[in-house]
């Protein structure tokens, strides 16, 4: 019964391919160029150094900010211009020196506790930094109120209010403005600390106002902030003076390229390919060598590309399919034979993985219900099975099964895609 309904699983994914292989709506463009994923997504790839381009002199100048142990570096640019990746780039960069502690930021509209957890908890030693985990993620800070009924005040259970204030009223879960310099310094005895911070003009003027306060006091912390011009002139931000402030530009054509070409190969591409130079240089010129527009208009013209060779595809003849021809009966019914394959070998690398797959399949259905003898009429002839039985076996009429009908509905319905493709 189990090989029954593999033969008709395997039919009905016949018609389906061959279905699909004939539409010229196309939804999984990414499989019929063979990637895994889509390159021009709008996200950072890792590792951020394998796809990382351009902006070399900027690059160095953030080296030589991070060795002078400079405060405040100002990183602006226009939208899509690659502010977060040269932030992702620093912080990837930055995590093989143990004695740089690092945190990568988006600003948001968190509150000023939020931000100062944020920044905290990336000090913190794993047994501190398990109790902050137990107070704010397990919502142990929601059981002091319990803790101060009259039963926690008994001889047998005064111990729990007790432990409780022990393991949890420490200055990195309190976090008041005070103990925060402190806390800095004391986790910041070995190096220094680098907040990278995007999106920054999100803040709130409160929060900006404590990052001021803790690049003004003594302490090894250095901060890079990134946005738009316009959106850091309008914010409190403008009250700070950068030590190092710069402004990102379009990229090269060539670093362009390069970009495209990373991504491609990442997700299993060759190249640029199917874009050619001359849509190349056009992308470019329409986006203006941004890169974030550059991805959306190399994606646009990818899928237009996909689409015209699946409709060249459509209009070349049906002769050139491997896909062998299966007649229709002229009472009704499929009638099958014996196929095979009318390709000579050195031709099997030019068919389409597709082809081969349907030719593969049509050949083993063939081969399954090879007979000189209508669908209808396969099944309606049986062995008896009985231990008397005789040199002459007995044939036995019976109306067809579940499995027999569903199997010949499939194969007309595979017939009847054939025959219409045919014409």
């Amino acid at each position: 019964m189990g090989k029954d309904f593999k033969i008709i699983k395997r039919n009905h994914d016949l018609i389906v391919r061959y279905r699909d292989r004939n539409s010229q709506f196309v939804i999984n463009w990414l499989e019929l160029l063979s990637w895994d994923a889509d390159p021009f997504q709008d996200k950072i790839f890792h590792p951020e150094e394998d796809f990382m381009t351009g902006y070399t002199e900027q690059r160095k100048k953030l080296n030589l900010f991070i060795l002078r142990e400079q405060k405040t570096c100002f990183l602006l640019g226009t939208p899509g211009m690659g502010k977060t990746q040269l932030l992702s780039w620093m912080d990837y960069e930055l995590s093989f020196e143990k004695r740089i502690k690092t945190k990568f930021l988006k600003a948001g509209k968190a509150s000023l506790h939020v931000l100062k957890k944020k920044i905290i908890h990336a000090l913190l030693p794993p047994k501190d930094r398990f109790l902050s985990f137990l107070y704010f993620r397990l919502g142990f800070r929601n059981l002091s109120s319990h803790l101060s009924q009259e039963v926690y005040k008994t001889p047998w259970l005064s111990w729990i209010p007790k432990g409780y204030i022990y393991l949890f009223h420490r200055p990195f879960i309190s976090l008041e403005d005070q103990q925060i310099p402190l806390l800095l310094r004391t986790y910041l005895a070995q190096g220094p600390y680098v907040l990278l911070l995007d999106d920054a003009a999100d803040l709130s003027e409160e929060n900006i106002q404590f990052l001021s306060s803790l690049i003004e006091e003594d302490l090894s912390f250095q901060l890079i902030i990134a946005d738009t011009p316009e959106r850091i002139a309008n914010s409190a931000w403008k009250k700070v003076t950068p030590a190092l402030k710069m402004e990102l530009t379009s990229l090269k054509e060539p670093e362009l390229k390069e970009m495209l070409q990373k991504r491609i190969e990442a997700c299993n591409g060759s190249g640029t390919y199917p874009l050619k130079e001359a849509q190349l240089k056009e992308i470019f010129k329409k986006a203006n060598c941004n890169p974030q527009k550059v991805l959306q208009y190399a994606r646009d013209a990818v899928i237009q590309c996909v689409l015209e060779k699946v409709r060249q595809k459509q209009d070349a003849p049906s002769s050139s399919s491997g896909i062998p021809d299966i007649p229709l009966q002229a009472g009704g019914g499929v009638q099958i034979e014996h196929v095979k394959p009318n390709i000579i070998p050195s031709d099997q690398k030019a068919l389409s993985e597709y082809e081969r797959k349907a030719q593969r399949s049509v050949v083993s259905l063939s081969q399954e219900f090879s007979s000189p003898k209508s669908v209808e009429s396969y099944y309606e002839e049986e062995k008896d099975e009985r231990k008397d039985v005789t040199s002459k076996e007995k044939i036995k009429k019976r109306p067809l099964s579940l499995k027999e009908k569903e199997t010949e509905h499939v194969l007309a319905s595979l017939a009847r895609e054939f025959e219409r493709k045919r014409r």
